[in-house]
């Protein structure tokens, strides 16, 4: 399975989704019918977990394989990007009000009212939204 850019599909991967409005790290690469389907699955997928917890256990989203090959919807993240997110995440960090240390944390961005483009960081716990923190960082 291979992304537009030709690139293999490896887990680990760390690749925006949802057009570059989201994070996450593929966790899962369902290519057998037997893999697929168990998940609800109709055709060959990945998993992409955006919780932070780089699980197949954490929250996750599938992908088909012909909606990866076929647009930009989900790809890789450059180096140069994921340097970019580790700032947002300490910037973030820095930013909740309650103890985090046990959190894992999405990354997401969004649009605030005038239109502009932030991050959203939200921390998870046991796969439950705990708190979330704007962050202003292009």
């Amino acid at each position: 399975m291979n992304y537009i850019s030709g690139e293999l599909v490896q887990v680990g991967d760390f690749v925006w989704w949802n057009e570059y409005l989201a994070t996450g790290r593929v966790v899962r690469i369902l290519k057998s019918p037997d893999d697929f389907l168990s998940y609800g699955l109709d055709e060959p997928s990945i998993l992409i977990c955006y919780d932070g917890s780089n699980s197949y256990n954490g929250l996750f989203v599938a992908y088909p394989e012909r909606v990866i090959q076929e647009g930009d919807e989900v790809c890789l993240i450059s180096d140069e990007e994921a340097s970019s997110i580790s700032e947002v995440l300490l910037q973030a960090s820095q930013s909740f009000g309650t103890d985090v240390s046990d959190a894992t944390f999405g990354v997401f961005r969004c649009k605030d009212s005038n239109d502009k483009f932030v991050w959203k960081v939200i921390a998870y716990s046991g796969g439950i939204e705990r708190e979330s923190v704007f962050v202003e960082k292009t």
